[in-house]
């Protein structure tokens, strides 16, 4: 077998199940009969989904869904979780794809990520003890500029781990100065099989906040496919997938005895024994055999 045909074999298949549930109990479902709810990395992906739909039209669940409130830190190499929080938190509208944190007068808020604005860096310093020195950027750069910058120069954007942090970048922060931090929040990145990636195939206008944390997929002449966000308690038909190869086509092998009624007929003739096979094929492979045959011959269908 070539690797393309290996590869071909392996990837998702998706199966429309026509039942009504929500979405957990559409993911309950999924993974006890097949392996997850719907995920999809590209739009290809999404192509088979549609295909795999074999015509169906209508709403069903897929395995993507936002978490609220998973706010990180940049980190060097990575993200770092979230374990301080001031009593003003950002207040989350999720009308976006990406938030980003802001600190203004000791409040944190959540702004657009290519909002330009001033930001925070850090220093560490290890010796004596580990000390991170925080240094106001007066220049207006994106969030994603911002880390970048701070990364080049310095150690990071600024990161909070307690009161005291969050207090050191107020005093470095000029008075009513919205300002960078490293918070940040990725939104609609989270499949139901544990996966975290984004896929842009939304409905014009969504995702928005307040509107449901759980993803259904349109599929119509119209949609093709696009995502829409629902309250997660909705009933929907829902899309499983499986990684499993498809099965090869079953073959089906019969057998008879013919016999000749005359002794001039050839049962050798190629002839004949097309009218026979088509004959055994129209009547479902069901011959009579006869116990007395002036010729006989074995077929396989």
């Amino acid at each position: 077998m070539s690797l393309l045909t290996g590869l071909s074999s392996c990837r998702r298949r998706y199966v429309v199940v026509q039942q009504t549930k929500t979405w957990s109990d559409a993911q309950s479902y999924c993974r006890s009969k097949y392996t997850d709810l719907a995920t999809m990395d590209t739009m290809v992906d999404v192509n088979q989904m549609i295909a795999d739909a074999a015509g169906f039209i209508g709403t069903v669940w897929i395995g993507l869904s936002d978490k609220g409130f998973n706010w990180m830190w940049s980190k060097p190499g990575g993200v770092e979780p979230l374990t301080y929080f001031p009593q003003v938190k950002p207040s989350n509208p999720r009308n976006m794809w990406e938030l980003c944190g802001a600190q203004l007068k000791g409040s944190w808020w959540d702004v657009l990520c290519n909002q330009e604005l001033p930001f925070v860096c850090y220093d560490m310093v290890l010796s004596p003890i580990p000390t991170k020195n925080y240094v106001f950027i007066n220049q207006a750069l994106t969030w994603n500029d911002a880390q970048a910058y701070c990364r080049q120069n310095h150690t990071d954007l600024a990161s909070v781990m307690s009161k005291a942090e969050d207090d050191d970048i107020t005093k470095v922060i000029p008075s009513e100065t919205l300002t960078f931090i490293g918070l940040h929040r990725p939104t609609w990145t989270w499949w139901s099989d544990g996966s975290v990636h984004k896929l842009d195939h939304w409905i014009q206008g969504h995702p928005q906040g307040g509107t449901g944390d759980c993803a259904a997929s349109l599929i119509d002449a119209a949609n093709v496919g696009k995502f829409m966000e629902y309250t997660c308690g909705t009933h929907f038909y829902f899309m499983c997938y499986t990684t499993s190869a498809a099965p090869p086509p079953t073959k089906y092998f019969r057998r008879f005895m013919v016999k000749a009624l005359k002794s001039t007929i050839d049962l050798n003739d190629p002839v004949v024994i097309g009218a026979i096979l088509n004959l055994a094929s129209v009547q479902l492979y069901k011959v009579k055999v006869s116990n007395i045959s002036l010729a006989s011959h074995m077929f396989s269908l």
